[in-house]
C-alpha cells in the first residue's frame, strides 16, 4: 500500500518493479511537489522493470492562479491547470500505440 503524505498517497514505496501492464506517466515541468517534480519523478520509468510499456511525458504550459498548495488542489501545474485537455488527449494518444515525450499546450 502506498504511503499517505499531506494529500495523498506517494509512489515512494510501491513495488514498481512488480507492474506488468503499461504505464504511462504524466509530469508537469513546472510542477513543484517533491513527489511529481522534475526531480522526483523522473526516477520512477526506471523502475518499471517489469513493464512491457513505459512512457514519461513532460508537460508544459497552462497556469498556477496561486489558490493551490503545491500537491494538492486543482488550479495549479500539479493538477495540469489550463492544460487538461490536452494532457487527456495526449494520454489516449499514448493509449492507442503513439510514441510522445512531451505535452504542449
Amino acid at each position: 500500500m502506498p504511503e499517505k503524505n499531506g494529500s495523498g498517497a506517494t509512489l515512494s514505496n510501491v513495488a514498481l518493479n512488480r507492474i506488468t501492464i503499461p504505464v504511462l506517466l504524466i509530469q508537469h515541468r513546472d510542477d513543484p511537489c517533491s513527489e511529481a517534480g522534475p526531480n522526483g519523478a523522473a526516477a520512477y520509468p526506471r523502475l518499471l522493470t517489469s513493464s512491457p510499456r513505459v512512457a514519461f511525458l513532460v508537460a508544459k504550459g497552462g497556469t498556477d492562479d496561486g489558490t493551490s498548495r503545491a500537491c494538492g488542489g486543482g488550479n495549479n501545474y500539479h493538477s495540469f491547470y489550463g492544460i487538461r485537455d490536452q494532457v487527456v488527449r495526449d494520454a489516449i494518444r499514448w493509449l492507442n500505440g503513439e510514441n510522445l515525450t512531451r505535452i504542449e499546450d
